[in-house]
């Protein structure tokens, strides 16, 4: 998570800020909600190793919490970008980041991050 911090805050400097409506951000909702779900009850049916129900719970709150500072920062920071098209964008990062949880291996399959903010 922390390249793709990094590489956001380069995009947001450069002028390139999401712009989404909100239409856009309640589909977006919507998607994050069914793909949260699915993920739920992959888990449930199949426990992978090192995959839990809790651990995607906490894990869902966590990013809530990441995705509120970063709605205070973008308003702090880049005032012209409304808190809509940020919550849309993260929530769009959000459902990408669920749909590649390897629900169907083992955790010690896993690899370690390939990129680092100095990429």
């Amino acid at each position: 998570m922390r390249w793709q911090f990094c590489a956001s805050i380069k995009n947001f400097e450069n002028g390139k800020t999401p712009s989404y409506t909100t239409e856009d951000f309640a589909k977006a909702d919507r998607r994050l909600n069914a793909v949260y779900a699915a993920a739920l009850k992959t888990v449930a049916d199949r426990v992978p190793e090192g995959i839990t129900t809790d651990g995607i719970r906490r894990t869902q709150k966590g990013w809530l919490i990441y995705r509120n500072a970063w709605v205070r920062f973008a308003a702090l920071r880049y005032p012209a970008v409304s808190s809509r098209s940020i919550k849309t964008w993260l929530t769009l990062e959000r459902i990408g980041t669920i749909n590649a949880i390897p629900l169907d291996l083992k955790h010690d399959e896993w690899g370690p991050p390939t990129q680092s903010c100095d990429q």
